[in-house]
């Protein structure tokens, strides 16, 4: 009979762990549209979740994002399921030091689904002697890659702008046209508007920043406003 181990899960490191993070997050922001992919951290939940009958497995790449940019000094929103979101914001607010606020007030926000065409003038746009006081937006989606699998929903976009490869494209599963549609509305007030990461739960990362313009190639229309 084979030993069990009986180990117990490394934990999210706040110094080591965060800063690999932070370095990926970097290159993805300054090459948009391009796909990067977190290193593997410890866990930053755990079992220190209130409802522990719930598998909040699928939210710990999300959990050591967020572990990594959050702190006392800002503020975030976390949108979905309530219950869900409720339970994840109790143990970030504690681990991180940080408040949870209205979307419209959160220097980040995170959606724990793929996001919606209503969300981007909801969020803080910045102002022109502060630009940089805008909400980032970060959002867990199923799967991103650089061309649309075929019987799949989702948005297919080709990118332009600063950084951006020529031809570069980018698909988004899950996740409505109009929501980018959403977004490029608010960005093209730059430098003011929302810059947003992509998050999937496996750790593949895309950054896009408010400078990024986005073209539609195809669509698909999906999910509702929460």
């Amino acid at each position: 009979m084979s030993a069990i181990s009986l180990t117990p899960a490394r934990r999210f490191d706040h110094t080591r762990d965060s800063q690999k993070i932070f370095r990926v997050m970097l290159d993805a922001l300054a090459n948009p549209g391009q796909v990067f992919h977190l290193p593997k951290t410890g866990d930053f939940f755990g079992n220190t979740l209130p409802n522990s009958s719930r598998n909040y497995a699928h939210f710990e790449t999300l959990g050591a994002f967020l572990a990594t940019i959050l702190d006392h000094e800002v503020t975030f929103c976390l949108l979905g399921d309530e219950t869900i979101a409720a339970d994840l914001s109790s143990v970030i607010c504690t681990s991180a030091n940080c408040r949870s606020v209205p979307r419209d007030k959160a220097d980040y926000v995170f959606t724990l689904q793929p996001p919606v065409a209503s969300l981007p003038a909801q969020l803080k746009p910045g102002n022109l002697i502060y630009p940089d006081s805008s909400a980032t937006l970060i959002c867990l989606v199923p799967d991103l890659l650089g061309e649309n699998p075929e019987g799949k929903k989702g948005a297919l976009l080709e990118l332009s702008g600063p950084g951006v490869k020529l031809g570069q494209r980018l698909w988004v599963a899950g996740t409505n046209a109009t929501f980018f549609v959403s977004l490029g509305e608010v960005n093209a007030a730059y430098p003011l508007g929302i810059d947003v990461f992509w998050l999937t739960p496996g750790g593949v990362l895309v950054g896009l920043p408010r400078s990024t313009r986005l073209s539609i190639l195809e669509e698909g229309r999906i999910g509702e406003d929460f």
